[in-house]
């Protein structure tokens, strides 16, 4: 008879979510100026953006192919058949190409990577469905089915601050962080299909581009009535308090999620990044 375990990376951020379920969480490492962190575990959001606005060099590295060695075998010596792994999109980190390398390594227990094509909330999401229909007794099949309906069912806006982060960690050049921070561009980002993070479009200020963010969200939730909205923040948890307030005073909407997004991927947005999405539900 199948055991089935789940395990999910940090940067979906499960610990501020359903830290409740005590899942296994495998971890990417933030580095600042050389001295490395384990994400949640030896620095938390407050502590991280006061560091990383001094930083002169962030980076992050994934987990190794040994700690997700470790933690297969640690479910597997637990009497567990199977284990759903569950990654942040592939088109930002290599962390699902490294589970499945080491998956194809593990003996005496099955392991499934399940490419979230996103991270943070959506991906803390499928966590959780998956670790409530394991329990309910659900096949390996039956809860990636659902998963994958769930991945292709949200959607999520960001607006960042500044281009320092992207240009320091090297996704953008320097030349591109200079112009965009004379010009005072302020992206706003989608959550692609694909499990990218895109530029939608290109706005002067940060105050124009939540007001579009939210233009934006609010139309296409307009005639939604079965979806779970959330609000994503960095260090402006005031500020995503008040638009928290905004969005459920014009809509029908309360008690609408509002999340920190994860370390991890603050490192590489910077601080000031926000974000509004919405799952649909079945």
């Amino acid at each position: 008879m199948s055991k089935i375990a789940v395990a999910i990376c940090g940067s979906s951020g499960i610990d501020y979510t359903y830290p409740e379920l005590n899942l296994e969480v495998f971890r990417s490492l933030i580095i600042l100026d050389d001295k490395q962190y384990v994400d949640y575990i030896d620095i938390k959001p407050d502590e991280f953006y006061k560091k990383l606005e001094e930083a002169k060099s962030v980076k992050t590295a994934q987990v190794s192919t040994g700690e997700l060695l470790e933690m297969f075998e640690r479910l597997r010596d637990k009497g567990y058949t199977d284990v759903i792994a569950i990654t942040l999109s592939s088109g930002l980190s290599g962390t699902y190409q490294g589970v499945c390398f080491a998956s194809e390594i593990v003996e005496e227990i099955k392991v499934h990577p399940f490419d979230s094509l996103f991270l943070g909330y959506p991906e803390a999401k499928m966590g959780y469905v998956a670790h409530k229909m394991a329990s309910e007794g659900y096949t390996v099949e039956e809860i990636l089915e659902k998963l994958t309906r769930l991945r292709d069912s949200q959607r999520t806006l960001i607006a960042v601050d500044t281009l320092r982060y992207l240009v320091l960690n090297g996704r953008l050049s320097a030349a591109s962080g200079l112009i965009g921070g004379l010009l005072k561009i302020k992206p706003l980002l989608e959550a692609s299909k694909e499990g990218k993070i895109v530029v939608k479009e290109r706005i002067r200020t940060k105050k124009k581009t939540i007001a579009r963010m939210t233009d934006i969200f609010l139309e296409e939730i307009k005639n939604k009535e079965n979806i779970e909205p959330y609000i994503l923040y960095t260090n402006n948890y005031e500020e995503m308090l008040e638009l928290r307030e905004k969005i459920e005073n014009l809509t029908n909407f309360k008690n609408i999620i509002l999340l920190p997004l994860p370390s991890v991927i603050g490192l590489h947005a910077g601080p000031g990044t926000c974000g509004i999405g919405y799952i649909e539900k079945e």
